[in-house]
C-alpha cells in the first residue's frame, strides 16, 4: 500500500510535472563562440572543463554547476 503522501494521481500532476521538466531542461543561449571564451577562462581557474571545444558538454556542465554551488 503506497501512502497518501507518495502517491502521484492528485490533481494537476500532469501540469506540475510538466512545469519541472520545463524547469529542468537547459535552454541554449550561448552559442560556440562564447562556450569556448567561458571554457578558456575557466580553465585558466584551472578547472578542467574536459577542453575547449565551444561545446557545453557534461565537463563544463560540472564546473558551472560546482562553482554555482560555491557562491549560494
Amino acid at each position: 500500500m503506497v501512502a497518501p503522501h507518495l502517491q502521484c494521481n492528485y490533481k494537476g500532476y500532469s501540469a506540475d510535472k510538466a512545469l519541472t521538466l520545463a524547469a529542468a531542461a537547459p535552454i541554449n543561449v550561448m552559442n560556440t563562440e562564447e562556450v569556448k571564451v567561458l571554457q578558456e577562462k575557466l580553465t585558466k581557474l584551472w578547472l578542467d572543463t574536459n577542453g575547449i571545444g565551444g561545446i557545453y558538454g557534461k565537463g563544463t556542465t560540472n564546473i558551472v554547476m560546482l562553482l554555482q554551488r560555491r557562491t549560494v
